[in-house]
C-alpha cells in the first residue's frame, strides 16, 4: 500500500507540474515570434529610411547637376588636363612641382587653364593682363576659405583673409590709421634708421668673419614692424620674441607652399587640425605663440589707452572701434596679424638675394650701387628715402630682384562668388583662381632674356633715369586686394640696400661658393642658408 501510494503521489506530482512547463515554454516562444517581429519591422524602416535617404541624395545631385548644367548651357570652361576624382592633377605635391606643371600645362593649354588640385577646381592665370582683367572684378573680391592657413587663423582674420562688408571696413580703418601715423613717410623712416644703424653696428663687430646675415635681417625688421604696430622694438637675445619672430618666419613659408592639404574641404581641414602630427595641426600650433604675443599687446593697449595720444596702430584701431561702437565687423588683432607676419618676412627675404646678388656680381652690380651712393649721399650722413630719385640704378636693382624673385613661385590664391565670363571662358562660382607670378615676371613677351637678372631693363637706354614702372610689373598685386604695405615695403627696401652698402663690400664666405641664385632651382621660397662676410669700405 505504501508502495502504491508514494507511486501514486509521483504520478500525481508529474501530472501537476507538466501544464506548468508547457505554459513557461509557450510564453518563451511568444516572447521570441514578438522580438522577431519587432526587428523584422526595425530592419524594414531601416531599409526605407536609407532607401529614402540614397534617394533624396540621387535626386539633389541629379538636379544640382542638370541646374549647373542649365545655368552653364553654351559657356566653355577653360582647357585643362584631366584629373582623377578627388586626387585631381597629380605630381604637384608642392610649390615648385605644381609651377613645373603649370609651365608645361600653360604651353599646351595657353594663358588660362584649370587643374584640379584635390577636389577643388583651380584656374591658372598666367598672363599680367588677364590677372589685371580677373581682380578687377567685383565677384573676384574673395578670398577662399578652405585653405589650411584660413583654418589656422580663425578668430584672427585680418585684411588678407576676410570678405565681403568686414574686409572694406577693415582694410578702410588700417589705411586710415596708418596715414595717421605717417606710414611711410618721416616718422617710419626714422624707425627704420634707427634699426639699420644698429645693424651697421653689429655687423663692424664680426670684423669681415662671415656671419648669418639673413638672421640678422629677420631680427631688425621683426623690430620695425613691431615698432610701428606694438610702439614698441626688442633686443634678440630676448628669447620670447626670438621664438615669435621664429614662428612667423615657419607660417610665412607654409604660406607660400600651395600643398595638397591646402586644398581640402573645411571639414576635414577642421578635423585634422585637431589630430596631433598632421600638417594642418602643425601650422594651428605655429601660429599659436604670435597670436598670444599681439593678444598680449591688444591688452596692455586697451588698459594704457589713452584719448590724446595715439602712439601706433593698435592705439590708432581702438580708437577707430571707439568711434564704431555697433560695428561688428572688428579684426584688429587679425589686422595686426596680417601686418606683422607679412611685413616680418617680406623684406628681409628680398634684401637677402639682393646681398648674395651683390657678392656674385662685384663689379656688374655691387659697384655700380656703391657708386651711386658715394656720388649722391656719401660716407658721412645716413641715407635717406628722398635720395632715391637720384639714385636710378639702385632702384631698377630693387626693382629687378622683385621682378625676377618672388616670395613664393605662385601668388596668393583668389576665389569667385559668381558665376563669371573671363577671356570667353566661364569661371564657376566657388573656382579658386591661382595667379601664376612668376610666369607673369618672365614672360618674354613683356621681358627681353627674362630668365636673367638685368637691372638695366629698367634704365632708360642711357641708363641715367628710371624708367616709368611699366603696367605689367606689379610686384604687390593689383587692384582693391593689392598689398596695403606697399609703401613701408619699398622705402625699407631701399633704406636696407644703402645702408648697408655705404658702408660695406659684400663677400662670400671664405672658401665657400655661392650657391645657384635662381629661384627655379632653389626650393623657390627662400635663398639656401649661406654666410656673407662684410668687409668695411
Amino acid at each position: 500500500r505504501l508502495q502504491l501510494q508514494q507511486v501514486s503521489g509521483a504520478v500525481a506530482v508529474g501530472v501537476s507540474c507538466e501544464p506548468k512547463d508547457v505554459a513557461e515554454s509557450g510564453a518563451k516562444r511568444q516572447r521570441a515570434q514578438a522580438m522577431r517581429g519587432v526587428d523584422a519591422e526595425t530592419a524594414d524602416l531601416a531599409k526605407w529610411v536609407i532607401s529614402f535617404v540614397a534617394a533624396a541624395l540621387v535626386c539633389w545631385l541629379v538636379f544640382f547637376r542638370l541646374r549647373k548644367l542649365g545655368r552653364h548651357q553654351g559657356k566653355k570652361q577653360p582647357p585643362g588636363p584631366w584629373a582623377l576624382p578627388l586626387v585631381g592633377n597629380l605630381g604637384i605635391s608642392n610649390t615648385v612641382a605644381l609651377y613645373r606643371r603649370c609651365v608645361e600645362w600653360g604651353k599646351v593649354y595657353g594663358p588660362i587653364f584649370r587643374i584640379k588640385i584635390g577636389a577643388t577646381n583651380v584656374v591658372i592665370l598666367s598672363d599680367v593682363k588677364i590677372w589685371k582683367e580677373f581682380v578687377a572684378m567685383e565677384e573676384s573680391l574673395i578670398r577662399p576659405h578652405q585653405s589650411v592657413v584660413y583654418q589656422a587663423c580663425r578668430g584672427y582674420l585680418g585684411i588678407a583673409t576676410l570678405n565681403g562688408e568686414a574686409w572694406a571696413d577693415n582694410r578702410r580703418f588700417c589705411l586710415r590709421v596708418l596715414r595717421d601715423l605717417g606710414f611711410g613717410k618721416t616718422a617710419v623712416e626714422d624707425h627704420i634708421k634707427q634699426q639699420l644703424q644698429s645693424l651697421v653696428n653689429q655687423i663692424e663687430d664680426s670684423k669681415g668673419t662671415a656671419i648669418p646675415i639673413k638672421e640678422c635681417l629677420f631680427s631688425i625688421s621683426f623690430n620695425v614692424i613691431s615698432a610701428v604696430l606694438f610702439g614698441s622694438t626688442y633686443k634678440d637675445s630676448d628669447h620670447k620674441h626670438r621664438n615669435v619672430k621664429t614662428h612667423i618666419m615657419t607660417f610665412m613659408r607654409a604660406l607660400a607652399t600651395h600643398s595638397l592639404v591646402d586644398y581640402i574641404p573645411v571639414w576635414l581641414s577642421t578635423v585634422m587640425s585637431y589630430v596631433p602630427f598632421t600638417e594642418v595641426a602643425k601650422i594651428r600650433k605655429t601660429v599659436r605663440l604670435p597670436r598670444e604675443f599681439i593678444s598680449a599687446q591688444v591688452m596692455e593697449h586697451r588698459d594704457t589707452l589713452e584719448e590724446d595720444t595715439t602712439r601706433d596702430f593698435i592705439d590708432g584701431y581702438l580708437k577707430q572701434m571707439m568711434d564704431q561702437k555697433d560695428d561688428p565687423n572688428s579684426h584688429y588683432r587679425g589686422c595686426a596679424m596680417d601686418f606683422f607676419a607679412a611685413g616680418v618676412a617680406g623684406v628681409p627675404l628680398v634684401i637677402h638675394w639682393l646681398l648674395l646678388i651683390c657678392a656674385q656680381n662685384p663689379n656688374k652690380v655691387q659697384s655700380r650701387i656703391h657708386a651711386e651712393i658715394d656720388r649722391v649721399v656719401g660716407r658721412e650722413r645716413q641715407p635717406a628715402w628722398k635720395d632715391r630719385l637720384e639714385m636710378p640704378f639702385t632702384m631698377a636693382c630693387i626693382w629687378e630682384l622683385q621682378r625676377w624673385r618672388k616670395d613664393g613661385l605662385l601668388g596668393f590664391p583668389r576665389g569667385v562668388k559668381e558665376d563669371i565670363l573671363l577671356e570667353g571662358f566661364l569661371i564657376p562660382k566657388g573656382t579658386v583662381v591661382l595667379p601664376n607670378t612668376t610666369a607673369m615676371n618672365r614672360n618674354p613677351h613683356y621681358w627681353k632674356r627674362p630668365d636673367e637678372y638685368d637691372p638695366t631693363r629698367f634704365l632708360t637706354p642711357d641708363g641715367t633715369e628710371l624708367i616709368k614702372k611699366p603696367e605689367y610689373f606689379i610686384p604687390f598685386s593689383y587692384g582693391k586686394r593689392m598689398c596695403p604695405g606697399e609703401s613701408l615695403a619699398t622705402v625699407q627696401l631701399f633704406l636696407y640696400t644703402t645702408f648697408l652698402l655705404q658702408k660695406f663690400c659684400v663677400l662670400p664666405e671664405e672658401g665657400r661658393q655661392l650657391p645657384c641664385l635662381d629661384p627655379l632651382v632653389t626650393d623657390g621660397n627662400d635663398p639656401a642658408v649661406q654666410k656673407l662676410r662684410f668687409v668695411a669700405r
